[in-house]
């Protein structure tokens, strides 16, 4: 967590490479400052976080070995200390924690729409699960990621259109993330109603 401690060591930290590099500009060393506040932060949660995966993990590998043909004893008994944890799933449940991991799925979409984006590359992106990012998100916003992606992808489409872009749909669909002008404009008219050549005429 944040402390007072952390903060007084990160000023420290800032104001000496303030002095050092003779930089008068303050506004600079603030965002600095707040940059590594920031990092900080993040790393926090992503300690929490890695509790979480560690115990996922394990309660994979012991599943994968109940599940084998022919199970020794000692696979269909194990020790199962680590996956019923109690600390583990507070921290999973934890409501605050949860909301960072949506918060940062819908701030790396939003950085990358335009890409081409798989669950895997946003779950490898924080170092989480795809299906924890997913259960996680769906809880948090009603939506899957991929789900929030194409919604994303369409209305940043939609405000092209609307907003006089004069190139093809074809030109539209790539700035959208989309290779497929004809997907493209499928998913669209499924969304609004209407074809993308149709939205871009009622204006």
């Amino acid at each position: 967590m944040i402390n007072r401690i952390l903060i007084r060591i990160k000023v420290l930290q800032i104001v000496y490479s303030f002095y050092q590099n003779g930089n008068n500009d303050l506004k600079v060393a603030e965002n600095e400052l707040l940059f590594s506040l920031r990092k900080s932060y993040d790393l926090y949660h992503y300690f929490l976080l890695l509790i979480i995966e560690v115990t996922n993990l394990q309660q994979r590998t012991l599943d994968a070995k109940k599940s084998k043909y022919m199970p020794t004893h000692a696979e269909l008994n194990p020790n199962t200390r680590l996956v019923n944890n109690r600390f583990a799933a507070q921290v999973a449940e934890n409501e605050a924690l949860q909301k960072y991991v949506a918060e940062q799925v819908v701030s790396y979409i939003e950085d990358h729409y335009s890409e081409k984006i798989s669950l895997d590359q946003i779950a490898e992106n924080m170092y989480l699960s795809p299906f924890y990012i997913s259960r996680i998100f769906k809880g948090e916003t009603g939506y899957t990621p991929i789900r929030h992606l194409i919604n994303l992808r369409l209305e940043k489409a939609k405000a092209l259109l609307e907003g006089g872009y004069q190139g093809s749909i074809q030109e539209v669909a790539a700035l959208g993330g989309y290779d497929d002008a004809y997907h493209f404009s499928k998913l669209f008219k499924k969304r609004y109603g209407v074809s993308p050549s149709q939205a871009r005429k009622n204006t």
